[in-house]
């Protein structure tokens, strides 16, 4: 088995002794100790199908480009 399960978020923010806020792709908390809080702010990760990625995830814009149609014929 690879990953992390909810348990090991648990025991890296006893170790880190920094919060950690796990949350689904709704924003509903999954995990969240309420320990840790003040000093730093706490690294928030998005929880989806089967991955986690940080709050601040951004998927670059794809530019549409504008094709130019040419056609064949005789003038």
């Amino acid at each position: 088995m690879t990953g992390a399960t909810v348990d090991d978020v648990a025991k890296l923010e006893k170790v880190l002794k920094g919060a950690i806020i796990l949350r689904d792709i709704a924003g509903e908390d999954i995990y969240n100790s309420g320990k840790y809080h003040g000093w730093h702010r706490p690294v928030e990760l998005i929880y989806h199908n089967g991955y986690a990625w940080t709050k601040d995830l951004h998927f670059p814009k794809v530019e549409r480009s504008t094709s130019t149609r040419v056609t064949s014929g005789g003038q």
